[in-house]
């Protein structure tokens, strides 16, 4: 496993509303990792993080006070796997919350010594924070959704709540 504390975490996307590639980023002083997320796991990533960081301002009082950060991918942006599960959790001793990403592995892939090992980001509490307030902003950046079914609306988008009833496009 790969540990890397970092000075930045960020989320971005490549490419335009219906093909976004979306990625997670973190830097330290000398590394930067880039890792490919699909849009379920941001809005859920989104979603676990502010819980804890609600169950943390709780437990051990208010995120201090730390000016927004910049959400800037670096480059080069080449992911270095693809990810399939995402752990969250907090590191009292450091009070660092920690991110693991594990990498989607192939059947093939899962019987031997994977050659591309998790990775587990330490990020500070007011960085995620922020981070949150990005990740749903990227959300809401993609295609409008169909009013009837909630799907992606496109030029393509016939409404599956219509039921073939109507030709039109929703």
């Amino acid at each position: 496993m790969y540990e890397m504390v970092t000075t930045a975490l960020s989320l971005g996307v490549i490419g335009k509303p219906g093909r976004r590639t979306f990625l997670i980023q973190g830097r330290d002083n000398a590394n930067c990792i880039t890792l490919k997320l699909e849009k379920e796991q941001v809005s859920a990533l989104c979603d676990a993080i502010e819980a804890a960081l609600d169950t943390l301002e709780e437990e051990i009082g208010p995120d201090p006070i730390e000016p927004k950060p910049t959400f800037i991918l670096q480059n080069p942006v080449n992911p270095l796997f693809i990810v399939s599960d995402m752990r969250l959790g907090f590191d009292h001793s450091r009070e660092l919350l920690f991110l693991q990403c594990d990498p989607f592995l192939e059947e093939t892939e899962k019987s031997d010594e994977p050659d591309v090992k998790p990775v587990l980001f330490f990020v500070r509490r007011p960085p995620m924070r922020h981070l949150v307030t990005h990740g749903r902003s990227l959300l809401e950046g993609g295609r409008p959704s169909c009013d009837l079914c909630g799907n992606p609306k496109d030029t393509q988008h016939i409404c599956p709540r219509l039921n073939g009833k109507h030709p039109r496009i929703a």
